[in-house]
């Protein structure tokens, strides 16, 4: 295998890790939003365009990777999920693995284990949630193993609040600064945005059915609470892998699935409307 083909191949695992961690931590136990599932979840045409309207092209193109990613994630077992966070804490000892905020601020006993594919081929992804004052709640460090255990890459995913109290997000791969974005979005609080999340999904449940590919997205907006603010931090974080190579793209926006128990069952429902 070439030089450029190995790199090539280690980015886009790369940015399938930032995806795949942001849309990890949407769903996790520590975020209180309704326990609503996709039985309980129905929609009309009407509906559907109701619940995106306030969405950019770039923002409901990670909505659609974000459908796609999902249908080819996995939980993993008791052993695995040991396993791969003993490796994990192992490359944190010894300085394998390069972060850019106080080491206190990796919320360890919150971290999540889910095995995902691409291209035929699993990988684990661990995500870490990074916690503390002026961090986003979906600020995080994301760290891919193959299924050999070897490290394919790391992704740190860093938002907070920037210049005139608008939302900075800062992405770094293996450590080094791959992008700084001051999105037009004010800088909303933890609780602001949980609160929005619960919205959605008050406004979108129990609605007339219809069945189809945008069902299935409406679908996870609901289950997920993804509100009009998170949809763009989605975007602003995944949307400039984009253009090259869609798998890339695709990966990013997996960063944001959120697979608890609960979530879990009613985010695969999603795909059998």
């Amino acid at each position: 295998m070439s030089y450029l083909v190995k790199n090539l191949r280690k980015i886009t695992v790369i940015k399938f890790g930032t995806i795949f961690a942001l849309l990890l931590i949407l769903g996790s136990s520590f975020i209180p939003v309704l326990s609503v599932s996709a039985n309980e979840v129905v929609f009309s045409r009407v509906t559907n365009a109701k619940l995106i309207s306030d969405f950019t092209d770039e923002e409901l193109e990670t909505l659609e990777k974000m459908s796609d990613i999902m249908e080819t994630t996995k939980l993993v077992s008791t052993t695995e999920n040991s396993e791969i966070k003993t490796r994990f804490q192992s490359e944190l000892r010894n300085r394998n693995i390069v972060f850019h905020v106080p080491e206190s601020s990796l919320d360890l006993t919150s971290a999540k284990v889910l095995q995902v594919t691409q291209n035929s081929e699993d990988f684990y992804m661990i995500t870490v949630p990074i916690v503390g004052d002026g961090y986003n709640l979906f600020s995080n460090l994301t760290v891919t193993y193959s299924c050999s255990g070897k490290n394919e890459g790391y992704q740190e995913t860093i938002i907070s609040q920037g210049l005139n109290n608008k939302t900075q997000i800062e992405t770094y791969a293996n450590g080094k600064l791959m992008k700084s974005n001051l999105l037009n979005e004010d800088f909303l609080s933890n609780e602001q945005i949980k609160k929005d999340m619960k919205n959605v999904q008050k406004q979108g449940a129990l609605l007339p059915q219809s069945r189809g590919f945008a069902n299935k997205v409406a679908c996870l907006v609901v289950v997920l609470g993804i509100s009009k603010y998170v949809a763009t931090v989605i975007a602003g974080a995944c949307v400039g892998s984009c253009p090259a190579i869609p798998v890339i793209c695709a990966a990013c926006v997996g960063g944001f699935v959120a697979l608890g128990t609960g979530t879990m069952s009613s985010v695969v429902a999603c795909f059998k409307l």
